[in-house]
């Protein structure tokens, strides 16, 4: 029971630590907030394009390690571009995250954590998720199948996967 509870606090993206969990009871987020944490996405910097309101966003973890999301809205909804590591080892030609070489993965929380910033920030609801951010998500496999499960989870985010 208690676990369904944390959990739908946790999908709704409405809270960036434990004590704001108000149905929960008061030691039940004590001993919470003492062996976890909620992963934030927080925005370090965010661009707005003037030619179609496509945002860019440069978003930090607690560990201080950043990656871009870009939020785009078309006729059908809006679309997040979502990073799946901080760097990217490929080292293709023709892109710039190569560049930068690698730090590390990202975590399904992470991943999910974009979305919700980006949503809280632009007061809407994203419809669509493409892994085009900075990363190659083959190269994350696991994390990356964990996130797409909770993104498309009826109990979690519950965006449908077309592709």
């Amino acid at each position: 029971f208690r676990a369904r509870q944390v959990y739908k606090w946790l999908q709704q993206g409405a809270v960036d630590e434990f004590e704001k969990m108000t149905d929960l009871p008061k030691a039940f987020r004590e001993i919470l907030s003492q062996k976890y944490y909620i992963c934030v996405a927080t925005i370090e910097k965010k661009l707005i394009s003037n030619y179609d309101n496509t945002i860019k966003y440069l978003f930090r973890f607690r560990d201080g390690e950043y990656v871009e999301s870009v939020l785009m809205e078309y006729h059908h909804g809006y679309t997040i571009c979502v990073s799946t590591q901080v760097g990217c080892k490929m080292g293709c030609t023709f892109c710039a995250t190569g560049k930068s070489g690698f730090s590390r993965n990202l975590t399904a929380s992470e991943m999910i954590s974009q979305i919700q910033s980006a949503q809280a920030d632009a007061g809407i609801r994203i419809s669509n998720v493409v892994l085009m951010g900075m990363g190659e998500p083959l190269d994350n496999y696991d994390n990356v199948l964990r996130f797409l499960e909770l993104v498309a989870s009826e109990a979690g985010m519950n965006i449908g996967m077309r592709h």
